[in-house]
């Protein structure tokens, strides 16, 4: 009686339109799945991203906080700095 089930079960299992139940009801939805998490990993990096940066900006702080203020130095322009901001300023 078992295998008669059985039978009856492959029979209707054969005749089940799977793949044409993947593509209309499932792979839009795989798509849609698949889209969300793509934005929620853009979403993450920017996150981290922006994490890394104000770690960075801390360490800058604090590097320049321990050093004495008698021994810190003005910072000096560069000729290449000079020249971009004199042909940023004859561009206006």
């Amino acid at each position: 009686m078992a295998s008669l089930e059985e039978e009856f079960i492959e029979q209707v299992a054969k005749q089940l339109p799977v793949k044409e139940l993947y593509n209309d009801a499932l792979s839009p939805a795989a798509r849609e799945a698949g889209g969300l998490g793509a934005d929620l990993m853009k979403a993450l990096r920017i996150q981290l991203t922006a994490v890394a940066l104000d770690r960075f900006r801390r360490f800058i702080n604090d590097a320049v906080n321990r050093v004495r203020t008698d021994k810190q130095l003005a910072p000096e322009a560069t000729s290449e700095t000079l020249i971009v901001a004199q042909e940023a300023a004859s561009l206006e």
